[in-house]
């Protein structure tokens, strides 16, 4: 199962650098490595409050302790997994949830 997914990453990570697409202000890209490597972030249930301002200390933290590192790292790209919207979930992409 690891492989599978494994391996489906690297097809995004391929095709987002191949083939970047403009979504208006929800752009899906990723930077080419210069040395072959492709250095990403994942993370999954992250979750977060239900109400205003919806983002809790422990996420803020880990925020920016991932800006520093993908510096640090020259990562490509960061993947958000799922588990991220509780309770009520999200309308849309114009969501008060993804205003930051």
């Amino acid at each position: 199962m690891l492989f599978i997914y494994l391996i489906q990453l690297a097809i995004f990570y391929q095709l987002s650098t191949a083939f970047p697409r403009n979504f208006g202000n929800h752009d899906l890209s990723a930077k080419e490595s210069t040395d072959g490597v492709a250095r990403f972030f994942i993370i999954g249930d992250w979750g977060g409050l239900p109400i205003a301002p919806y983002k809790t200390p422990s996420e803020i933290a880990v925020a920016h302790a991932m800006g520093k590192l993908g510096k640090t790292f020259n990562t490509s790209f960061q993947l958000a997994l799922g588990d991220n919207f509780y309770f009520h979930g999200v309308q849309s992409v114009t969501d008060p949830r993804f205003k930051v």
